[in-house]
């Protein structure tokens, strides 16, 4: 049998459509087998939106800087169109060979332990790739750093040499890390973002609002947002929603709703409330260990 990486990667290199379903069946057969995202997109040679014209269609071009984004949302699409989903994206799965179980992909990047939903208990597929994961980033982070700060307590920033895009394992935040980034206990496998940093520091206190996005139709939900106030800083941030793919990024919602012309009915609600919205957008469509993610459990945690 070929190698389903190979074949996808055919495909690419010939320049010919890939039919929604092989899309489904050869990226699922390549993480399967182990190849994260960026892996496959490397092996067909996929950088940008150009490089999928033609090959695998998305309804539109979603932003996307990455050739690992650009090919699990043309996959999560495949699975829009076959199974007729009510989403544009549709979440894409594949069958572990450690526990047996079909596991369920939230991103196309981040901790395995945080983007890969339905693993068996004690899964030793699940616990290597996670223990790569931790190592690859404790070798790579101290590099992009260009200066640090003395620790306080057990917190450190430290100052990023050029902007990263990543992940906060602690409040759920996915996207630029501008200049700093910080480590709980010099672990740079679990670095968090700056606003992390103000929560965990002794003398920075962060204060936190929550607010509801509702369709005014029919008042249903479609995100909860999160607005930080820090008391080393004069202004609150922007506000983050989180996403239809679990994590939390900035908004423009708040600022829509100051200036009269937001399409939802935006109101402030309470951290129990906030919680119960997060775990409901979760279990409306991914599986139930997705709602157990730290920043689902807990908006933002208090320690």
């Amino acid at each position: 049998m070929q190698d389903p990486l190979a074949e996808l990667a055919a495909y690419f290199c010939r320049g010919t459509e890939v039919p929604d379903r092989e899309l489904i069946r050869l990226t699922a057969a390549a993480r399967a087998g182990g190849s994260r995202w960026d892996g496959i997109a490397a092996a067909c040679g996929v950088r940008d939106y150009r490089d999928i014209t033609g090959v695998v269609s998305l309804p539109c071009w979603n932003g996307s800087d990455t050739g690992a984004d650009l090919l699990f949302s043309a996959a999560q699409h495949a699975v829009h169109q076959v199974t007729g989903s009510r989403g544009v994206f549709a979440p894409m799965s594949w069958p572990c060979p450690g526990c047996g179980q079909q596991v369920t992909d939230r991103s196309f990047t981040g901790r395995p332990a945080h983007t890969e939903h339905g693993h068996g208990h004690g899964c030793g597929r699940l616990a290597d790739d996670q223990a790569a994961d931790d190592q690859a980033r404790r070798d790579r982070m101290p590099g992009l750093i260009a200066g640090s700060h003395d620790p306080s307590g057990p917190v450190q920033r430290h100052q990023l040499a050029e902007r990263i895009e990543d992940d906060c394992p602690r409040c759920g935040w996915h996207g630029y890390f501008h200049h700093w980034i910080a480590t709980a206990g010099g672990d740079w496998a679990n670095a968090v973002c700056d606003d992390c940093y103000a929560g965990l520091h002794l003398a920075i206190t962060v204060t936190v609002g929550y607010f509801s996005a509702c369709w005014p139709d029919d008042g249903e939900p479609v995100a909860v947002i999160r607005q930080r106030t820090r008391s080393d800083y004069p202004f609150p941030d922007l506000g983050q929603m989180l996403t239809w793919r679990l994590s939390w990024q900035h908004t423009a919602m708040l600022i829509d709703d100051q200036r009269g012309n937001c399409e939802f009915d935006i109101t402030p609600v309470t951290g129990d409330e906030a919680r119960q919205i997060a775990a409901g957008l979760a279990a409306r469509d991914w599986p139930p260990d997705a709602a157990r993610l730290p920043w689902i459990a807990s908006p933002y945690p208090e320690a």
